[in-house]
């Protein structure tokens, strides 16, 4: 059955949640710590064309992240050939763009990506950078998650299970780690298969290139969420945040 544009916001919000959420649960019991959402946002790159450090952000330089924070890339799109995205130290490590990839890694541990030129092909990620204390985008999580409450009258459970069973949970739910810190040669990277099938993927990318026509995420003022377009190709493009999702 063919959904509508309103059902197709409303899915493509609970799988930007949903995914963004199992990401921080795995990330908790990878690292045995609490954690909390600092920034969340899809973004799509149809070329690059040189090697960079920190470009899932759609830039050469990231944005600032808060000291101590951890960063989790979960790709939405399978780029075989090329466009890889790599650790530099202390020997290059290559991680191929498949869906559903998670890959894991300290702000302070950059991780670089290989050019990549691919005709029809965008390279889209879910990109989030979680934090040591609650900020803004913590709120616009608990703000997407009432609003679906209300939308479909139905109550989101908090579970009391321990990190093991949320592990073996996750497992079940096809989420696996393939590779550990020894394999990628550094302390506190690993990265999971199965964060997202195919179709989740290929939902998410339509909802960041329907949601982004108008320059979503245009960060005009600080704190202050935009729908004005950049008016030139030096300003700062967000990408599709959860706020903005929430909004469409």
């Amino acid at each position: 059955q063919k959904m509508n544009v309103s059902d197709d916001y409303n899915v493509g919000l609970r799988l930007l949640l949903r995914i963004s959420g199992i990401a921080k649960q795995f990330i908790q019991k990878y690292l045995n710590h609490n954690i909390f959402h600092y920034s969340t946002k899809v973004i799509c790159k149809d070329k690059w064309n040189g090697n960079c450090f920190f470009t899932e952000s759609g830039k050469c330089l990231s944005e600032f992240v808060p000291e101590g924070s951890f960063q989790s890339i979960t790709h939405l799109s399978s780029i075989p050939k090329a466009g890889g995205s790599y650790f530099a130290k202390p020997e290059e490590i290559i991680i191929r763009p498949k869906c559903g990839r998670m890959i894991l890694f300290r702000s302070t541990d950059p991780l670089g990506m290989k050019p990549f030129n691919e005709s029809e092909m965008q390279r889209c990620v879910l990109w989030n950078v979680f934090g040591n204390v609650p900020m803004q985008d913590e709120i616009d999580h608990l703000d997407a998650l009432i609003l679906l409450r209300n939308m479909d009258e139905q109550v989101m459970l908090n579970t009391s299970e321990n990190r093991n069973q949320v592990l073996n949970d996750l497992l079940n739910q096809g989420v696996e780690v393939v590779s550990t810190e020894k394999e990628m040669l550094g302390k506190e990277r690993f990265i999971a298969d199965g964060l997202a099938s195919q179709a989740e993927c290929e939902t998410l990318i339509d909802l960041a290139n329907d949601g982004s026509v108008r320059g979503d995420g245009y960060k005009h003022q600080q704190g202050i969420l935009s729908i004005i377009s950049p008016h030139t190709k030096h300003e700062l493009f967000q990408g599709l945040t959860v706020a903005r999702a929430a909004k469409v």
